[in-house]
């Protein structure tokens, strides 16, 4: 039983296994390279109310973009936009993000990422943010030492221009982000079906959420937009963050009950067919022991 139950283990392990891996799509996946160009030419724009927003690329060795804000009051923010993904029930849309925190103050809600559906294309710099019309999560972040809150909101396409600050909070949680430390983060859209998303974070591995948000009645399916953004306060010095990558992709995981059901039930046929198998070959075995004794009860007769 055990040389048939090895095997066995084996197909259901790589079987399980490629069920969990199934479905993943890379919508973007910027790293930075030297060969990647400017940030514009990597489809990178600033959306700024204010003038002092940079979004450079300091040093084309080291593999970063740099997004800085000098000695300016508002919102300062930068986005790309990618080909609109539509999210089918049992799909999530996952943003990862390599960072390093330059220079930060500690302010609540300082920095705000976005992930929206915008109406309007965009192929150059904007000078107002590009929040008005636009639907979609925003997942905010304190900053500095004391300061450990999360928070991630939802905005609806109103017909007026209005930030994203207007808008509905969903939940909160906690996170630490601060000075001159590296960071991976990455944010979830799971949409469960059509009346339900779960909007997940995580700051190195570790949730800042005790469980998955909710968003119940009408959730937001559709993005074409990323946005990051920085808050910050009147006559402040330089405050800056580093992107390493920036990863974005949608991830098909089949119902885990379906999944379970397939595996036990190709195990089965497996398991069962295998029983048949060595039961054929101790009939076999026990008819040829009997012939044998047979044939010696002859010959001695």
């Amino acid at each position: 039983m055990k040389q048939i139950l090895s095997p066995l283990l084996a197909l259901v392990l790589i079987i399980a296994g490629a069920s969990l891996l199934h479905g993943a799509s890379v919508i973007l996946d910027d790293t930075f390279s030297s060969a990647s160009g400017t940030p514009a030419a990597m489809g990178y724009h600033t959306s700024s109310n204010d003038a002092g927003l940079t979004f450079t690329d300091p040093d084309a060795s080291d593999n970063t973009m740099r997004f800085a804000v000098v000695n300016n009051t508002g919102n300062q923010g930068v986005f790309k936009q990618f080909p609109t993904v539509n999210l089918s029930d049992g799909e999530t849309l996952r943003l990862s993000l390599k960072i390093t925190a330059l220079s930060v103050a500690a302010i609540v809600n300082q920095l705000q990422i976005a992930l929206v559906h915008s109406p309007v294309t965009y192929t150059s710099n904007q000078a107002v943010e590009i929040w008005s019309y636009t639907s979609g999560y925003a997942f905010y972040f304190d900053t500095g030492s004391g300061n450990t809150g999360v928070n991630v909101r939802s905005k609806s396409s109103e017909a007026t221009a209005r930030s994203i600050f207007y808008s509905s909070l969903r939940g909160t949680g906690s996170g630490t982000l601060l000075d001159g430390n590296s960071y991976s983060l990455t944010l979830e859209i799971e949409r469960v079906d059509s009346a339900t998303s779960l909007l997940k974070a995580d700051i190195d591995g570790v949730s800042v959420f005790t469980s998955p948000i909710e968003h119940t009645g009408t959730p937001y399916v559709s993005f074409n937009t990323i946005a990051i953004g920085l808050r910050v306060g009147s006559n402040m010095t330089v405050r800056s963050l580093e992107f390493e990558q920036v990863l974005l992709s949608v991830v098909a995981v089949p119902e885990p009950d379906m999944r379970m059901m397939g595996v036990l039930g190709i195990a089965g046929m497996v398991l069962t067919r295998a029983l048949r198998d060595r039961r054929s070959r101790q009939l076999l075995f026990q008819s040829s022991a009997n012939r044998n004794e047979t044939s010696s009860a002859s010959c001695k007769n």
